[in-house]
């Protein structure tokens, strides 16, 4: 059965910011040792190949932790813990992370969980920018690797839990996709495993909004993905496993007044945007959001049956 909805805002997760601003803090600090390190080698003579490897992986997460928009994306009110939070993970755990991208919630889960082991899978290069990233904080329990979320050359029932953070709908278009991806979470979880989702759903932007991301990202096709209904997901869930919790979480401060939509939306979107879309997108609503920085979004529990 399903459990019933319940809305939260997202200021009952401010302890899990203070930590990942803290990890922020660490980069910077780390970033201006490595350079010391480097400049006193230069100067003895030394072409140092670790702390010269250590000082590239160092400044280029500077560059994103200086950035307001990538850290925002960093931070997003702590959703990534969250997320591991409702999964329940346990020392001895072995947690997949489907469509990981940057890497970020198996690193940061990783860090809160040491004992427990996090492989990331991704289907594009972020996955080696994601290994280089996990390098700067030491995790030797977080692994990610160039493999397809719906052929995974894993045993059946190897898996404690699945998560699938804001990379459903760059992973599964439809229904029939949803139905393909979440039977190969069936195949791998172990009897009683989880799937433990957190994504923006059409539900969680205003209407004329939703309708009008949807039409970028038909326009904007090159993108590979979309803004999926809750409805489709659930259905597609629930015949594979039992409904454990869905949660609606509101962010406090995403998105961008509606005179700033052009850059933002190109940004996200592409320099290809065209100009009415635009501006059908900033009379819309005061507000404007996109799929990875929304109003809101949902997070999903389901048990294996």
């Amino acid at each position: 059965m399903r459990s019933s909805l319940t809305r939260r805002r997202e200021g009952g997760m401010d302890r899990h910011v203070e930590l990942l601003r803290e990890m922020l803090e660490q980069i910077l600090r780390e970033e201006r040792l490595a350079r010391e390190e480097v400049r006193r080698l230069s100067r003895e003579g030394v072409i140092g190949e670790r702390a010269l490897a250590r000082y590239s992986r160092l400044k280029k997460a500077k560059e994103w932790a200086e950035n307001e928009f990538d850290r925002r994306g960093f931070l997003m009110g702590g959703a990534r813990l969250l997320l591991a939070e409702r999964l329940g993970i346990r020392p001895g755990e072995v947690i997949l992370d489907l469509g990981s991208g940057d890497g970020w919630f198996s690193i940061q889960a990783g860090l809160m969980h040491p004992e427990s082991r996090f492989y990331g899978v991704e289907l594009s290069e972020e996955f080696a920018e994601a290994n280089e990233y996990a390098k700067i904080f030491g995790l030797g329990n977080v692994r990610f690797f160039y493999f397809d979320a719906y052929e995974l050359p894993l045993p059946s029932e190897s898996v404690d839990k699945v998560a699938l953070f804001f990379s459903l709908a760059n992973i599964a278009r439809d229904p029939q996709d949803l139905e393909r991806l979440f039977d190969e979470c069936n195949r791998v979880l172990k009897p009683g495993g989880l799937v433990g989702l957190a994504e923006a759903f059409l539900e969680d932007f205003p209407r004329e909004l939703g309708s009008l991301l949807l039409e970028l990202y038909e326009y904007c096709g090159e993108k590979g993905e979309t803004i999926l209904p809750l409805s489709d997901v659930e259905a597609a869930l629930s015949k594979r496993f039992k409904l454990r919790r869905i949660e609606q979480i509101e962010f406090r401060d995403s998105g961008v007044p509606a005179g700033e939509a052009a850059e933002y939306l190109r940004r996200y979107y592409g320099s290809g945007v065209p100009e009415e879309l635009v501006e059908a997108v900033r009379s819309s609503c005061e507000r404007v959001w996109v799929r990875d920085d929304p109003p809101s979004y949902h997070t999903i529990i389901a048990e294996k049956a």
